[in-house]
């Protein structure tokens, strides 16, 4: 990745993903950040959705093998952290919804100070056991096929997992029977890392009343994107800039924010416009998406949306909000990830 395309993707992680309690005067230069960590991710013969400490990161819908590794640190949390993984098995061959024997997933995670490598820890290698009807876990890698490594670095997988059914909701079917959920957790002991502020985030219930907070912290984002209210911003997206700052190593959150919209104008694209925003009636039925333990949720159609002269579709803001201590609805995460 280039510098542009760094600073695009660190534009779409810290404009609208919304961070904990630590103000800026607390962050010290003593208090930064000691190491990253990226993910790489193998799957075939699946339609899945990574979860990491609840929050969305990928939706995977093509019919295609899936390999990518990416940064991950801003997702992860000092101490436990736990990953849920909805899949439906697919067969490319047929081209049908079928479980088989060669439906594969491995997970895992590099340990970096830096670019110095400090140690990898395979989260999860398993295949899909028919007789069983799901994926189960084995010692050897599925792609690779060494002992499946538990420490590395600062990192402990315990091996233990649990697999239940689940319904995927996708924009035109269901899932069927065959659709699962595994979890699994692992242990980080990097107390740099802090805790991401949705993991104590209250869980919410589908009600009119979430429905309503929701749509008004909609409106709100709305409004500051419309206006390309620079203060507003800097008040609205305070938490984001903060933790952002520490993680990227700014000295406050002003600093960052001058980076971000040296690349990413809050408008949007250029020579496009704000899609109106959907009324608050039209959120009472519209279909959403929620993280995987519920603190998080999100318009599926994503209402933060930039069209260009003719109308159609040039980008959007996918994030998702969770609730204050005010009962107020703001922007707890941004999926980036192109899957």
């Amino acid at each position: 990745m280039n510098a542009q395309g760094f600073l695009k993707r660190v534009a779409a992680l810290f404009l609208l993903f919304f961070t904990g309690p630590l103000s800026a005067e607390e962050i010290t230069m003593s208090a930064r950040l000691n190491f990253t960590y990226n993910m790489t991710l193998q799957a075939e013969n699946m339609f899945l959705r990574l979860y990491i400490n609840g929050a969305p990161i990928v939706y995977h819908g093509r019919t295609s093998k899936m390999l990518f590794t990416y940064p991950m640190t801003e997702f992860l949390r000092t101490g436990k952290n736990w990953i849920d993984i909805d899949y439906e098995p697919f067969n490319l061959t047929t081209q049908t919804y079928t479980p088989h024997k060669d439906v594969t997933l491995q997970i895992g995670l590099r340990q970096l100070k830096g670019a110095e490598y400090i140690g990898e820890v395979d989260l999860f290698s398993g295949r899909y056991n028919v007789e069983a009807a799901q994926l189960l876990e084995q010692e050897t890698l599925v792609y690779g096929g060494t002992k499946r490594s538990t420490k590395g670095g600062l990192i402990t997988a315990p091996g233990s997992f649990s697999s239940l059914p689940v319904d995927m909701q996708y924009s035109s079917r269901k899932s069927s029977v065959d659709a699962r959920r595994i979890s699994f957790d692992f242990n980080i002991d990097d107390p740099s890392l802090l805790v991401p502020p949705w993991v104590d985030a209250p869980v919410l219930s589908d009600t009119p009343e979430m429905r309503r907070a929701l749509w008004q912290g909609y409106k709100t984002l709305h409004d500051v994107t419309a206006q390309r209210s620079q203060e507003g911003y800097l008040e609205i997206m305070s938490p984001t800039l903060t933790r952002g700052a520490y993680i990227l190593g700014y000295d406050n959150n002003a600093a960052l924010a001058e980076r971000i919209f040296e690349f990413s104008p809050l408008g949007g694209p250029a020579n496009t416009t704000l899609k109106p925003l959907l009324t608050e009636e039209a959120i009472m039925s519209a279909h959403l998406r929620w993280s995987s333990d519920n603190r998080m949720v999100r318009v599926f159609d994503d209402p933060i949306t930039f069209l260009d002269a003719s109308g159609n579709k040039v980008g959007a803001y996918r994030v998702l909000f969770c609730q204050q201590s005010d009962g107020t609805f703001r922007v707890c995460h941004q999926m980036d990830i192109p899957y």
